[in-house]
């Protein structure tokens, strides 16, 4: 189940999309649209505006921040593997810190964006 975050009036574009994967195209890798659930006002003219959808539960091995966490964590452990320090040490065989006060970041005020 999703809250729509930013409700406007008219078909949900999300909605749309999963009925005509799911009932039009007969796509398999997609979740099925379950439903919305809508708010009809009761102004002449004035069309539905979605709030909440529900899609088909998908199961998976992991849940979507477990696998983000996962990933970071893997990423970092591959990069420290292969940073050598001066002495031929790798970071994760325990290398001293860096010197104190010095992080090896730049922290200095962020580049100026232009319009």
């Amino acid at each position: 189940m999703k809250l729509v975050r930013h409700v406007e009036e008219g078909p949900h574009p999300g909605v749309e999309l999963g009925e005509f994967l799911t009932d039009g195209a007969h796509f398999p890798h997609s979740p099925a649209v379950g439903g919305s659930l809508e708010y009809r006002p009761d102004r002449p003219g004035a069309l539905p505006s979605t709030l909440v959808t529900v899609d088909a539960f998908v199961p998976h091995e992991c849940d979507g921040w477990s696998y983000v966490v996962d990933a970071l964590r893997h990423g970092l452990e591959e990069a420290l593997a292969h940073q050598e320090h001066g002495d031929g040490r790798s970071a994760l065989k325990g290398a001293p810190p860096p010197a104190s006060g010095h992080t090896g970041a730049d922290t200095g005020p962020p580049p100026a964006r232009s319009p």
